[in-house]
């Protein structure tokens, strides 16, 4: 959790990608353009970090009830200490304090690449994610090109032994992921874009069914 903790004030002495993120408005529109469709009455934001994404999302849909979660105490501080009309807790994505079936749409907003236990994670999302629920992820997209490129100019700064990114995902990887934890690949696309070749990163969403094939 100290880690965390460093990571949100920022003095986490990592060689890449460990500053927290700031939501642009373009960024945050296109998500949420894709995200709109399967926003529920009752929405979780798990790895909320300080509340950003859950803020701007307030200002569009207002109706919606939201609770954001993180595992660093300061992330939550500010979070709280900012936007006083969400509701925030210090939780770890793998055990949660919600009741079975408490949700309609659980988001995890570039967040899978920081757990180390991805199907703990998982499994409590199923438990607390409605029958027919959506699952929301955004994360990085290791596709071929990325791959080739990485390797040969960039891999030491990109795998830097204390970067907060942890795993690494390609589209099929991440929906096999899923689907080992039925939840049913629903809309999968790119967020982001290097050139119009290849994507930055990927969003991909999910219902939570009782069997998945």
């Amino acid at each position: 959790m100290s880690y965390y903790n460093k990571y949100w004030q920022k003095k986490l002495k990592a060689k890449s990608q460990y500053l927290p993120p700031n939501w642009t408005d373009n960024q945050f529109n296109y998500i949420y353009k894709n995200l709109f469709f399967y926003l529920g009455e009752n929405i979780l934001d798990i790895g909320c970090g300080q509340g950003e994404f859950l803020s701007l999302l307030n200002k569009r849909r207002k109706n919606k009830k939201l609770t954001g979660i993180d595992i660093s105490s300061v992330a939550i501080s500010k979070a709280k200490h900012n936007f006083k009309n969400i509701k925030f807790y210090k939780s770890s994505s793998s055990k949660t304090p919600f009741a079975n079936n408490s949700f309609d749409t659980i988001l995890l907003i570039e967040v899978i690449e920081h757990l180390v236990d991805t199907d703990s994670t998982l499994q409590e999302i199923k438990r607390i994610l409605k029958p027919d629920g959506y699952l929301m992820i955004t994360t990085t997209d290791f596709n071929l090109l990325k791959k080739i490129l990485i390797s040969t100019f960039v891999w030491d700064k990109y795998f830097y032994p204390n970067n907060p990114h942890i795993r690494f995902f390609t589209k099929k990887t991440l929906k096999d992921l899923c689907q080992n934890h039925h939840f049913s690949p629903i809309k999968h696309l790119w967020n982001g874009h290097y050139f119009h070749i290849m994507p930055k990163g990927q969003i991909a969403i999910f219902q939570n069914k009782k069997n998945v094939k």
